[in-house]
């Protein structure tokens, strides 16, 4: 498992290259989970406004909050055909995506899809609603649609045939999904129900062929995820899989169980064969039941995060036990004086020169000695400025200073006041703040993310088994554990930022439950179920970090966007401390995710 890990991380960091921008790194196959299309409690931030055809399939466009006019001189367009748009829109913000969102819907069917985009001048119209809702709202006189990426969910594959078939479109199209998504009449040699063969030409499978073909060659990319259940009607996704495989002279290849996360045999639905040639990727899950037929749509997401290197699950950090002991030359650090309790050190690494610019990033941590914070920090790779805060024992020596609001503004000084007193530029100033925060060093972040000047300077927050909160009292005599909304609500606004994609926050839990307060694990589910984010749990194997033997597995999750709660078994001091001493894992499997 071991292996597995290193090689999925290497992976998921190779650098993205090739035509228009197409990951070069290997796609993995995610884990197929069951999924609730559960609305959140807040549709994720943007506009949305539908765009007007003269057909019967409706178009429902969503640009993300935040997205600029510098996006919009050139931006990729996802198409997407089939599916509800508010559950898509929560699709594409899990995804993590920052690009617009069209989303097709025909009431009649598959075949009103491919009729309605061949229409001439319907997607020309659609096109240019969509480039002129950019311009306006963005501002950008210049913009444009550079790229499609074009998805579909069962008859949704008309619409994506449909486009494919136009000239003046197809070139624009640089990736091509279709979850459990290709259904296609008998060809003359076809011989149901054993031995289905989808006809080719135009209306058949040749434009995926064709497709294919560039794909394999890595021009393009092209998924094709599906199941292994029949259709009775027509030649359903896996036949027609198929039929293009040996049109473009490809085998299937069968996996083994447990061979990989995606096959383990206790995945709801188990990866059965799989094809890989260049950027063509043909995978086939396992299963008995329809229901599978929805986890396709419902995982969408996670093809499009496999396609684009960032498997969040098998960059989970694995929480084994490490020694650690103090080393015998500490980092040279610099005291900064702000009148609180305990230090505050500055370390400097080395060689480190403020940019011309004047704007420096820098990593804050709220509780743990300091020279195992800056130990972390360049085990993960940092070479920028790291201030470790010691404040003393409980989260309340945390708290108190930070609920002066000017206080987060004033230590931000400091720091930029001592690097300009090293030789820094005049206009030398802290514009990035990374924080981690280790058991009562929440104290202090809760407060300070209570601020939306603080919000807009913070890019990622990692809490490790930091989270605590108060607990209902009047409940507590009956055995309810219920955390009160003072102790979620602060949380709140860094999270919807995270889901959207413009902020991280990564929430590492144990099952420590204290008697008396609310544990990280469930303060961090209060904080999930008020977003509306589905809590999906961990089956053994299904990655490294739920691996059978360790200690302390992964146990549940919960992924939106660059929100990220991953919950670890345990409940005692040493997983306590274990998740503690993982903080430089944890930071980078937020670099190799690349995210915001």
């Amino acid at each position: 498992m071991a292996g597995l890990r290193v090689r999925c991380m290497l992976l998921a960091v190779l650098m993205l290259v090739g035509f228009w921008g197409i990951s070069q790194a290997a796609a993995v196959p995610p884990v197929l989970v069951q999924r609730e299309a559960n609305r959140w409690s807040e549709a994720p931030a943007g506009v949305v406004v539908p765009i007007d055809s003269p057909t019967s399939t409706t178009f429902s466009l969503f640009i993300p909050a935040g997205f600029t006019a510098a996006d919009a001189h050139e931006t990729t367009l996802t198409l997407h055909f089939h599916g509800a748009s508010w559950f898509m829109q929560q699709e594409h913000a899990r995804r993590g995506a920052r690009h617009p969102l069209l989303v097709a819907n025909a009431k009649e069917g598959d075949a009103a899809y491919e009729t309605d985009v061949m229409t001439p001048g319907v997607m020309e119209g659609v096109l240019s609603q969509t480039t002129a809702r950019l311009a306006a709202l963005t501002g950008a006189g210049d913009a444009r649609i550079a790229r499609l990426e074009l998805s579909g969910f069962s008859a949704g594959y008309a619409g994506v045939r449909g486009v494919l078939r136009l000239p003046a479109f197809e070139p624009m199209v640089a990736r091509v999904m279709l979850n459990d998504s290709l259904y296609v009449g008998d060809g003359p040699d076809s011989a149901p129900p054993d031995n289905r063969r989808p006809r080719r030409g135009a209306d058949g499978i040749d434009p995926i062929v064709d497709f294919a073909r560039k794909a394999m060659k890595g021009e393009r990319e092209l998924l094709m995820a599906f199941s292994s259940t029949p259709s009775f009607r027509s030649v359903g996704p896996m036949d027609c899989a198929r039929a293009i495989l040996a049109a473009l002279e490809l085998k299937p290849v069968e996996v083994e169980p447990d061979s990989m996360p995606a096959a383990s045999v206790s995945a709801d639905y188990q990866l059965a064969w799989m094809v890989d040639s260049g950027k063509a990727h043909f995978w086939c899950y396992r299963a008995a039941e329809r229901p599978i037929h929805l986890a396709h749509v419902r995982n969408q997401a996670d093809m499009w995060l496999a396609l684009e290197g960032r498997r969040v699950s098998d960059l989970t950090p694995t929480m084994t036990i490490r020694d650690l002991s103090e080393p015998a030359q500490l980092p040279t650090t610099t005291a900064l004086d702000l009148g609180t309790s305990g230090t505050i050190a500055l370390f400097v690494p080395e060689g480190y020169k403020v940019p011309a610019s004047g704007e420096v990033e820098v990593t804050l941590n709220f509780h743990g000695a300091g020279w195992f914070v800056i130990e972390e920090q360049q085990r993960r790779g940092n070479g920028g400025p790291v201030v470790a805060l010691e404040l003393g024992q409980g989260s309340t020596v945390y708290r108190k200073p930070f609920e002066d609001p000017a206080m987060f503004g004033r230590l931000l000084e400091a720091i930029a006041a001592n690097l300009r007193e090293r030789g820094a530029p005049a206009e030398t100033r802290v514009t990035s703040v990374n924080i981690t925060s280790i058991s009562a060093g929440y104290g202090a972040v809760r407060e300070i993310v209570k601020s939306d000047a603080n919000v807009k300077l913070i890019r990622r927050i990692i809490l490790c088994d930091s989270m605590y909160g108060g607990l209902d009292e009047a409940l507590l005599p009956s055995g309810q554990r219920v955390v009160t909304d003072e102790y979620v609500e602060p949380w709140m606004n860094f999270a919807h930022e995270a889901i959207l994609g413009r902020r991280t926050l990564l929430v590492l839990t144990s099952d420590i439950s204290p008697s008396t307060y609310a544990g990280t694990h469930e303060v961090a589910l209060a904080v999930t179920k008020a977003l509306g984010v589905a809590v999906e749990t961990v089956p053994l194997d299904s990655c490294p970090a739920a691996a059978a033997g360790l200690e302390y597995p992964l146990r549940a999750r919960a992924d939106a966007g660059y929100f990220h709660w991953w919950a670890y078994a345990g409940d005692g001091g040493k997983v306590h401390m274990t998740i503690a001493r993982h903080q430089g894992d944890a930071w980078q499997a937020l670099d190799q995710l690349g995210e915001w």
